[in-house]
Formats: C-alpha cells, structure tokens, sequence
C-alpha cells in the first residue's frame, strides 16, 4: 500500500511539473509568434479572428454579452464592444450560397443579403433576383427567409414581374444555407 501511494504521488508530481513546462513553453512561443499564431495552438477560424481582433485592440478582451451591461458602460476607450442582432453562421453560409452571384446589398448588421440581377444566357428577356434575410441571433431554421423575384422583358423593353411561384426554390435555398450554417456551427465548436 505504501509503495501505491509514492507511485501515486510521483506520478502526480511529474504531471505537474509538465504542465509548467508546458505553460512556459507555451508561453515562450507565445512571445515569438504573437499569441494567435503560436503554431502550438489549435484555434477554430472564429476563434482566430477573435484572437487577432482582441490583438489589433492593445489585447483587451472582447465584450461578452453573457458578462452583463456593466462592461459596457465602465468600458475604458481600448475595449471593442461585440454585439451582433443576427446569428453569423447563417450569414455565413447565405454569403457563400450567393458567392456566385453578384451582390448589390450584403448588410452584416441588419442581416440582409441581395443580388443584382441575375440573368441566364439562354433567355436574356428574363432575370431574377435573390433577397435573404437574416431575423435571429441564433441558429434556428425559421431565422433565415429568402425570396426570389424574378421578371420578363416585353416587347417595348419594359420588365414586368412574372407570376409564377418560387416557394419550392426559396425553400431549397433555405435548406442549403441551413445545411451550411450547421456545418459552420459545428467547425467552429
């Protein structure tokens, strides 16, 4: 029993001794590379682009919503203040369901995506045009609405709308950026 209990605590004391080392070396890279490249680091995108947002401010931290108001208001000058009304993994995957299309709006803070005209090179007399809408801070499948408008040229060169319904594309859409946002979600966690 006696001899379980030295194993017992050797061990215990070189693990300690390792995660000092480790802690040191770990900051000795640190001082080298700068803290969010250490190569000793795994950071998730996200959490890279924290850490060099955090560094561009003098390394103060990042507001956290969950840390309450007071931060907000006893902020010194160098803090930077975080606060998004969307959630960024559905406006991440909407960015990259319209990457091919050219975009007239993309407003991060309001949540709004849409394209310029979109036309197909077989039928120049008819465009459409893709409108998305971020409404939720968090990943939800109701906190994303798309639209498609589309239009037909008539014979005195005016564009009318046409009538014919999109909903079954505005909901594949909605399902691919989804797909997307979830996929982001999971990377990033």
């Amino acid at each position: 029993m006696k001899n379980l209990f030295i194993l017992f605590t050797l061990i215990l004391i070189v693990g300690c001794s390792n995660n000092s080392k480790y802690k040191d070396n770990m900051k000795r890279l640190d001082q080298v590379y700068g803290e969010c490249d250490n190569p000793l680091k795994s950071l998730s995108k996200m959490q890279y682009e924290i850490c060099k947002a955090k560094e561009r401010a003098g390394g103060k931290t990042l507001f956290n919503l969950e840390e309450g108001l007071d931060q907000l208001f006893n902020a010194d000058k160098n803090q930077i203040v975080y606060s998004s009304k969307i959630n960024q993994e559905l406006w991440g995957a909407s960015i990259s369901v319209t990457d091919n299309y050219p975009l007239k709006i993309a407003d991060s803070n309001g949540g709004i995506i849409e394209t310029d005209w979109i036309y197909d090179s077989a039928d120049t007399q008819k465009r459409c045009l893709i409108k998305i809408k971020i409404i939720s801070s968090d990943l939800v499948s109701n906190g994303v609405t798309t639209n498609f408008i589309c239009q037909n040229q008539n014979q005195e060169n005016i564009w009318i709308a046409d009538s014919n319904d999109y909903s079954e594309e505005e909901k594949k859409l909605i399902l691919k950026i989804l797909q997307i946002a979830s996929s982001i979600n999971q990377s990033v966690n």
